[in-house]
């Protein structure tokens, strides 16, 4: 390395411990109960300058007398970062406990190694070096342990959050498989739609036979065509779990479709992206591709539909599927 970038790097590491010793002053300084806020952008210029000594030193070959070369310096390198960064939140905030005095007197340490390594040039002597690796090399050695010891602790915490939400679902999901039970036979029809998608399969099937074996299903549907609060529930059931809806039902779902066709109008027109709504369009149409199926006709309501999503941006898609419900149960 030449002078000037002896000088240099010099000026670097001794500004690090200017704002090495800047956190021992901040340190002391009172604060309101939410503590220093804002205080850890400290730690950015020192790990920037150490950081930069480093790397600056490894690119020189300053650790190619390291076995295993230029490779063994980058990855010494990466670790004393890592270690830097981690003891340095210790000289920023007042440590309690031994274990943490001793940690926050790493990067002094660091810095100090710096130092030797800036002047020991490429290929220091055999006392230099002893000193270089019992300082940078326990470091470096360090920080790649606190890097695989954090990812252990990630993976760990991960893997627990991810037992608690399949424990919290298996509990969510048991607790609606004993409200459906508690239900009975003889509920209200309605009662039993928040349950036909349950995640347990017998279950499951035993709510929708239970819904599909009332006499008076295809009546309460009609009349929940109704009710606001209940149409989705039986366009959900027509579109998705009812096998072979009767033609019957055709007429009332027509004029449910027109009803819906002039709210949606209301919705939709204004809206920068309607495509974003497809989810809750859909159900609309697959039932009445179930009803055409069955014999029933809506030729007129899903031609409306079918024109009105022409003109809005992303639905297209929806309009050549009500064309071909209309093409193959023409009537």
């Amino acid at each position: 390395m030449t002078n000037i970038t002896v000088v240099l790097l010099d000026i670097a590491l001794a500004a690090t411990l200017g704002f090495l010793g800047l956190m021992l002053y901040l340190r002391n300084l009172p604060s309101g109960p939410e503590g220093p806020v804002g205080a850890w952008l400290i730690l950015v210029p020192p790990l920037f300058l150490l950081g930069g000594v480093l790397l600056r030193l490894t690119a020189g070959g300053a650790f190619d007398w390291l076995p295993g070369g230029r490779l063994t310096g980058w990855a010494m390198a990466a670790g004393l970062c890592v270690a830097a960064t981690v003891t340095m939140w210790f000289v920023l905030a007042a440590p309690h406990t031994v274990w943490e005095q001793l940690t926050a007197l790493v990067p002094w340490v660091l810095v100090a190694g710096g130092f030797l390594a800036v002047h020991g040039g490429s290929n220091p002597a055999p006392l230099m070096k002893t000193a270089l690796g019992g300082i940078l090399g326990v470091g470096g050695v360090a920080g790649w342990s606190l890097m695989v010891w954090g990812l252990f602790l990630y993976a760990q915490s991960e893997n627990q959050k991810s037992l608690a939400s399949v424990e919290h679902d298996r509990a969510w999901e048991q607790s609606r498989i004993e409200e459906f039970h508690a239900l009975g036979q003889d509920a209200e029809l309605w009662k039993y739609f928040g349950y036909m998608y349950l995640e347990n399969e017998a279950e499951r099937r035993r709510c929708r036979a239970l819904i599909a074996n009332r006499r008076d299903l295809n009546g309460k549907l009609i009349e929940y065509l109704g009710y606001p609060t209940l149409q989705s529930s039986v366009v959900n059931y027509l579109a998705d779990v009812y096998e072979h809806p009767p033609a019957s039902l055709a007429p009332e779902y027509g004029l449910f479709l027109e009803r819906q066709l002039a709210s949606w109008r209301t919705a939709l027109d204004d809206t920068p992206a309607p495509y974003e709504r497809r989810r809750e369009l859909a159900p609309l149409f697959q039932a009445a591709a179930r009803l055409e199926e069955a014999g029933g006709d809506l030729t007129g309501p899903l031609v409306a539909w079918r024109d009105y999503l022409r003109t809005l941006t992303g639905l297209s898609d929806l309009a050549d599927e009500i064309d071909s419900t209309l093409k193959t149960h023409a009537h």
